[in-house]
């Protein structure tokens, strides 16, 4: 039930960022970074689809290659629940942004399967051009809501960088024949440098922006899978 969930927020996103003006196009890689955090649920996504489409030895190389990474402290939930409760949050931690590992000519291989981290980069004017995204507030406040949400959905599973996440599943029976390709020695640093997914404690939103996400989150909300809501299917009922 949890991954037709997750398909649906991706397609609900992909249909309301259709109808936006963006500048983003094939090939232009330029927010494609090694940081990009997902949850356990997006990692098996990809993983599946490496299984399916043979591409076990390309994958296993890229992740033979991660190179020592920081632990990741504070999801998107645990970020909003301090915040609601007044907490002040620690100072992110120092951090280079290299390029994504998985990158093949500035294309990604794992495009159909991306994470919503990797979906949520769009920019209205040209990266390369401007040095950095150009993103309106309509677009970041959906996009927090849209994390929030899925780390909710994914709740009490794995969470951090998408390499640590993939190496971290493959102690799952159904993708040994990746894991027959890595040293395993790799994999219990990455585990260590996880955290876990927290429920949605309430969205992380400024007043101003709340109309702005409504009609996004009403329609997400309301779509049925099997019967019964999104809303329904993430508040257990």
């Amino acid at each position: 039930m949890k991954d037709k969930v997750l398909q649906e927020i991706y397609q609900n996103y992909e249909k309301w960022l259709a109808g936006q003006d963006y500048a983003c196009s094939k090939g232009c890689a330029a927010c494609c970074t090694d940081n990009v955090t997902i949850t356990a649920m997006e990692g098996e996504l990809i993983l599946d689809f490496v299984l399916v489409n043979n591409q076990e030895e390309w994958l296993a190389t890229k992740l033979m290659n991660r190179t020592e990474g920081t632990q990741e402290h504070l999801t998107t939930n645990a970020l909003a629940r301090m915040c609601l409760n007044n907490i002040e949050p620690p100072p992110d931690a120092a951090r280079q942004d290299n390029s994504c590992p998985l990158l093949t000519d500035n294309t990604c291989p794992l495009y159909q399967v991306r994470p919503f981290n990797c979906r949520c980069f769009a920019s209205t004017e040209p990266c390369l051009k401007n040095g950095s995204a150009s993103q309106p507030d309509e677009l970041v406040a959906i996009n927090t809501v849209t994390l929030q949400i899925i780390e909710h959905l994914g709740q009490g599973e794995f969470w951090g960088n998408m390499q640590d996440v993939l190496l971290a599943l493959l102690a799952a029976s159904k993708y040994r024949r990746i894991k027959k390709l890595i040293n395993d020695e790799i994999i219990p640093p990455a585990m260590a440098r996880l955290g876990r997914a927290e429920p949605l404690p309430g969205f992380l939103l400024l007043p101003a922006e709340e109309p702005l996400v409504r009609p996004y989150l009403d329609h997400l909300m309301t779509r049925e899978i099997n019967h019964k809501t999104i809303e329904q299917i993430l508040n257990n009922q």
